[in-house]
């Protein structure tokens, strides 16, 4: 726990510590983040004058001063600020898990991999030996994912079977959820488009396990207990064509149309998906998805960015924001990764939101199929509407996109379709759940799965 997402556990200490504070407090020191943003940015573009610089000098002492004045008057706002604290095993079985789920904690060192299996009644440390070439191995199964040459398909064909092998089977896992911190090189993969057996394609993890993921227990632990209303106001960012990038989004009109039919929805489309338009609205809903361009830039100095209409949003602007939503889409390219840094993990657009305030993020581990990402939102916005859990709309998103590929003889069967896109953080509702469709569970038995694609259209209809 503490060698994973150090910044992130800090950052939603600091959220869960604002709701202990009256609300004139928690905007004043909302303020002071927000002038201090301005003036970083007016910093950036006019340079680093001395006027500026005392400025800013000036304006942290004034934050740090109103900080410790809260501290001293809120005593619960401190100590949740303050929290160094790590999650005890009994906490992750008593307030992350039901009887269904299992969390799978992985540690890569350097001559073992490690998974702490947890559920809601036993544990187990494992030790995996590592090969000499697991990174190779790790390469290869990603690159095989990314791309539809036959050279990239062997590739993952060659080492999808063998990473199971070596990081799922030997955990002899019962339980159909599964809950993920990844860790290392690991942060790259989509264990759904692992392979239980070489000379059967179809024998995906995906056909048995439900699979979300976290950056680590306690950060998930925070994000599971913010404060959570149902029936969420939903804002769609929608550009289709850009200013400044070459490739319209034409899918995105339907993916507009879609976010207009929801109840207490607004959607920015087209020029109206300006960056300005966004950062006003943004703080007012609690589901944000977009439907656009982005770069994790992992080859470049350039920061990872997420388009609008007009302009880009960058990483670093990201962090700068504080976000009330529960939810974020992310259904662009490359969403999910980035630099790889040690005792945080990948630097990624979504994670940047996690930082922001945001307990829950739908985002990508690669370069996206615009055809596909738009039929598998679709088919997310009515599982959530239909009252599924954030992991579970995705799931089944993913799962009939797959099976109705496969039905056609499609090659859109092919992983790199549908497999880069990962649920982390919280599972909660986005509306009020519905018994009969929430709570279903992934088994191998294809019977089963149909009858409940069966109740799920009827559910629908």
């Amino acid at each position: 726990e503490q060698a994973k997402a150090a910044l992130l556990r800090d950052a939603s200490n600091n959220n869960i510590a604002k709701e202990y504070l009256p609300r004139e407090a928690a905007d004043k020191e909302e303020d002071f983040r927000e002038q201090l943003a301005i003036l970083e940015r007016e910093i950036n573009e006019k340079g680093a004058t001395s006027v500026l610089l005392e400025k800013r000098i000036t304006l942290k002492r004034e934050q740090e001063r109103f900080v410790k004045s809260l501290e001293q008057k809120y005593p619960a706002y401190f100590q949740f600020k303050y929290d160094t604290e790590m999650l005890r095993i009994g906490d992750v079985m008593e307030h992350l898990l039901t009887d269904s789920t299992t969390l799978v904690d992985y540690f890569v060192g350097e001559e073992v991999i490690y998974a702490l299996t947890i559920s809601e009644c036993n544990t187990v440390l494992h030790a995996l030996e590592k090969p000499d070439d697991f990174e190779g191995m790790v390469k290869d199964f990603v690159n095989g994912l990314k791309g539809k040459t036959s050279s990239r398909e062997k590739a993952y064909a060659e080492t999808a079977f063998d990473l199971y092998r070596l990081l799922v089977e030997p955990l002899q896992l019962e339980n159909r959820k599964l809950i993920i911190i990844k860790d290392n090189i690991l942060h790259y993969m989509s264990f759904d488009a692992l392979m239980k057996d070489d000379n059967h394609p179809d024998a995906l993890l995906l056909n048995d396990f439900m699979i979300s993921y976290a950056y680590s227990a306690k950060v998930l632990y925070n994000n599971t207990n913010t404060k959570n209303k149902l029936n969420k106001n939903f804002l769609g960012i929608t550009p289709i064509t850009f200013k400044q990038h070459d490739i319209p989004l034409q899918k995105g009109k339907k993916i507009a149309a879609k976010i207009q039919g929801l109840p207490n929805s607004t959607v920015l489309s087209g020029q109206a998906a300006s960056k300005s338009n966004f950062l006003r609205a943004a703080p007012d809903h609690d589901v944000l998805l977009f439907f656009t361009h982005a770069s994790a830039n992992t080859d470049t100095v350039e920061a990872p960015h997420i388009w609008f209409y007009d302009e880009k949003l960058t990483l670093p602007e990201i962090y700068r924001l504080q976000l009330d939503a529960d939810l974020v889409i992310l259904s662009a390219c490359e969403t999910s990764t980035g630099d790889l840094v040690a005792g945080e993990g990948v630097m990624s657009l979504a994670s940047g939101f996690t930082f922001a305030g945001v307990p829950s993020t739908i985002s990508s581990l690669w370069s996206v199929n615009e055809s596909a990402t738009a039929a598998l939102m679709i088919s997310l916005m009515d599982n959530l509407r239909a009252g599924m859990p954030k992991d579970e709309a995705l799931y089944w998103a993913k799962f009939h996109y797959w099976q109705k590929a496969k039905e056609e003889n499609s090659n859109r069967a092919s992983p790199f379709y549908w497999a880069a896109f990962v649920h982390i953080g919280n599972q909660g509702h986005v509306v009020k759940s519905n018994a009969a469709v929430a709570h279903s569970s992934p088994k191998s038995n294809m019977d089963e799965f149909s009858f409940l694609d069966f109740l799920y259209g009827l559910f629908s209809r």
